[in-house]
């Protein structure tokens, strides 16, 4: 997740105001796992569970269409 500590503190970011959460998808083969930044806050929360694909793809897919719904208010998404 240091993906988005480096995002929060890159000059060409969008402010705190405009972007206050950062989430983050991180994939190795066929495992993904979430995180989100608070960026006022400084806090990093990261999902406990791990998520296969092909297994857990529909788990993968409802986590993606949250996040892409919620990026419409001010949130980036690094995938």
């Amino acid at each position: 997740m240091a993906e988005l500590i480096v995002l929060d503190q890159w000059e060409q970011s969008p402010s705190i105001e405009q972007q206050p959460v950062l989430i983050d998808a991180v994939t190795i083969r066929d495992l993904w796992r979430f995180g989100r930044l608070e960026r006022q806050a400084k806090s990093i929360t990261e999902d406990i569970n791990s998520y296969r694909v092909p297994e857990d793809l529909e788990m993968v897919l409802r986590i993606l269409i949250a996040v892409f719904r919620v990026t419409e208010t001010n949130i980036v998404l690094l995938v």
